[in-house]
């Protein structure tokens, strides 16, 4: 008995011997998404500015919340930008659906269409796979963070990968 007892005090020392948390080190992103900007295929971009904005598209009004990775400026800007498209304006924090944008259909309250543009290409999302983007809204202002989405060049058949997290400034 006493040899019984001796032995898993010896398995319990050593299982707690085993442990290690080391309180300095921080959560690794698996998730891959940017935190301020977005990544369309290998290139990553840092959001300078971000805004809300109003847009017409096929008869329908639509809220637009734009990352740009610079200021733009002159009548010929240079700047690239990642767009959360809305039905509406989102006023409390939940999930979105990404969807095909812009689709045969208006967008539902619970979907969202991705654009990423620059000075030489537009891509717009394809909604090919079950995907959600993360809305969080603090003090009116709206945080868009979108896991990895396919994108259609608008002019080809081109197809990339875009992920990212915006937020309106």
């Amino acid at each position: 008995m006493k040899n019984a007892v001796l032995a898993l005090i010896t398995v319990c020392i050593m299982c707690l011997g085993a442990c290690k948390k080391d309180a300095n080190k921080k959560p690794t992103n698996t998730s891959n998404v940017p935190a301020d900007g977005w990544t369309l295929g290998t290139t990553q971009f840092k959001e300078a500015i971000g805004a809300r904005t109003i847009t017409n598209s096929g008869g329908h009004a639509y809220t637009v919340v734009v990352a740009f990775d610079a200021l733009p400026s002159g009548s010929n800007p240079t700047t690239n930008t990642f767009q959360a498209v809305f039905a509406t304006a989102p006023t409390a924090n939940g999930t979105y659906h990404v969807v095909l944008f812009p689709g045969p259909t208006v967008l539902a309250a619970d979907e969202i269409g991705i654009v990423a543009a620059g000075p030489d290409a537009s891509y717009t999302s394809t909604g090919s796979a079950s995907v959600d983007a993360t809305v969080t809204v603090t003090g009116g202002k709206v945080k868009v963070s979108v896991p990895a989405v396919q994108v259609k060049k608008t002019t080809s058949t081109d197809v990339l990968n875009v992920t990212g997290t915006i937020t309106e400034m």
